[in-house]
């Protein structure tokens, strides 16, 4: 299970990469100097294992937020094509009924344009 999450891991990058080799650096060194050695060599895997969750869980948050932002963006990118395709559909009936008053006011005014969207069942 390790083994997964340390493939997570190693997508979060160089710096993090360096950061477990820091901590793995500072646990031998408290072995070395008998500083909490029992529990950092009978717990190793776990220590190690909830070190590589932590980074999992931020990297996990991280590619959430990467594809809630693209999802976003893609949502109001293709909002705003159908309102311009919306809008070019009332400009084309208006001319093509010669309605030019119409077309000027509503380029002017957004509720007269909501109105005739409306009317014409654009």
């Amino acid at each position: 299970m390790v083994e997964g999450k340390s493939n997570l891991f190693l997508c979060g990058g160089q710096a993090k990469i360096e950061k477990i080799y820091v901590l793995c650096d500072h646990s031998a060194k408290c072995i070395e100097k008998n500083v909490l050695k029992e529990i950092l060599t009978k717990q190793k895997a776990e220590v190690v294992g909830m070190i590589l969750t932590m980074e999992r869980e931020e990297y996990e948050e991280l590619l959430k937020n990467e594809f809630r932002e693209e999802g976003l963006a893609e949502g109001l990118r293709e909002g705003s094509e159908r309102e311009a395709e919306r809008l070019n559909k009332l400009n084309m009936r208006l001319l093509s009924e010669n309605k030019l008053e119409e077309l000027k006011r509503a380029s002017q005014d957004r509720e007269y344009q909501k109105t005739l969207l409306q009317e014409y069942g654009l």
